[in-house]
C-alpha cells in the first residue's frame, strides 16, 4: 500500500524548488500539501498514496514521521531542495505523478495559515476536532473521512 510519506515530502520540496507560483514551505506548509495529496489520492484512486496516518494536532494535520524530519525548520523555511530525487524510483505510475503535481502546485501557492483555515473548515478535521480540543498524535484522519470529504470535492 502506497510510498513512504517522507518520499512524497522530498518529492514535493523539489518541486517547491523549481515552481515560480509556490509561496515558501515551511513543516506545518508541507504537512497541509501532504494531507492534500492523499485526500485526493484517495478520491482518485481509492486507495492511499502513503502508508503513514495522518494525525491530527492543534493547527494542522500531521504525518508524525515527516513533522520529526523537519522540525528542526521550525518556524523557518525548509531549505532542503532534494534535486536528486527520483519520483519515478518510488514506482508511481504518470497518473500518481499528475496527481501529485495539480494538488501540490495549486495549495502551494497559499500560505501555511491560509492552509491551515481551510483545512479547519473541511469535514474531516471538523470530525476530529469535535467536542473541543480532544485531539493529539493519538487521533487520527482516517482514510475514510479523507475519501468521503475529497470524492466530494471531485463531483
Amino acid at each position: 500500500m502506497g510510498v513512504s510519506a517522507l518520499d512524497v515530502a522530498k518529492y514535493i520540496l523539489k518541486r517547491q524548488s523549481v515552481s515560480k507560483n509556490w509561496k515558501c514551505i515551511t513543516n506545518l506548509k508541507l504537512q497541509k500539501i501532504l494531507y492534500y495529496v492523499q485526500g485526493y489520492h484517495l478520491a482518485f484512486f481509492n486507495t492511499p498514496l502513503f502508508c503513514e496516518k495522518i494525525s491530527a494536532l492543534q493547527y494542522w494535520p500531521v504525518v508524525k514521521k515527516v513533522y520529526q524530519e523537519y522540525n528542526s525548520y521550525w518556524p523557518n523555511i525548509i531549505d532542503e531542495q532534494y534535486s536528486d530525487f527520483n519520483v519515478y524510483s518510488l514506482g508511481l505510475s504518470e497518473e500518481q505523478i499528475k496527481l501529485i503535481h495539480s494538488i501540490s502546485d495549486y495549495y502551494g501557492r497559499f500560505s501555511a495559515f491560509q492552509l491551515v483555515d481551510m483545512t479547519h473548515n473541511e469535514s474531516p478535521w471538523i470530525r476530529v476536532s469535535e467536542g473541543g480540543l480532544k485531539i493529539g498524535w493519538d487521533v487520527e484522519i482516517s482514510h475514510n473521512q479523507l475519501f468521503s470529504f475529497f470524492k466530494k470535492q471531485l463531483s
